[in-house]
């Protein structure tokens, strides 16, 4: 990717170099502030898909002694630092907590997950993106279930921060309006 920014080329490699044949949305541009140094930055959110598989990007190009290029590549191990899950078996109830153990969501497994067991894996990864306009994240952790599509019940919106070349997760909100109904669908 080529960005033309005051009058330099700036050549961005691609971000996730192991892709091979891979469809590339329009990215999302911002100029703002966003570090508070009193100079705008550069924000670009973008998606990068092949077959089934997307991956996400946030970039800060920030203007120092020359533009500098900053990726957000720690995303999921700020995540893991932040909530936690746990998996009750007796009674199938699943919970997501924060860092000092206060429940964010919990609720049971739906009856049709009788069927289909709770493999101990959330996926944090696969059904997330990024913001440039709002300088968030979205994700939609994926509880994955054996032989079944995951189940998706919640969403969760991350506030981010950048400074000194490092992005920081500040806040974040659960959002369970939307994603309830998915357990009222059943198994597709």
């Amino acid at each position: 990717m080529f960005l033309y920014m005051e009058g330099d080329k700036i050549l961005i490699e691609d971000p996730f170099p192991s892709f091979q044949n891979l469809y590339q949305e329009s990215p999302k541009l911002n100029v703002c502030d966003v570090d508070s140094d009193g100079e705008d930055e550069v924000l670009i959110s973008l998606r990068t898909a092949t077959g089934t598989i997307s991956r996400y990007a946030m970039l800060v190009c920030d203007q120092e002694e020359g533009w500098n290029i900053y990726m957000y590549s720690n995303y999921l191990k700020d995540i893991n630092a932040e909530i936690e899950y746990k998996y009750y078996d007796k009674n199938k109830l699943f919970s997501f907590l924060d860092k000092k153990g206060n429940v964010l969501w919990e609720e049971q497994l739906p009856e049709w997950s009788d069927r289909y067991a709770y493999t101990g894996v959330v996926n944090w990864g696969d059904n997330m993106e990024f913001d440039a306009d709002t300088f968030q994240m979205y994700v939609v952790p994926q509880i994955e279930l054996e032989n079944s599509l995951p189940y998706e019940p919640i969403k969760i919106t991350f506030n981010l921060s950048f400074a000194n070349g490092n992005f920081k997760i500040t806040s974040y909100a659960v959002d369970t309006t939307e994603w309830q109904r998915m357990d009222k669908i059943g198994v597709l």
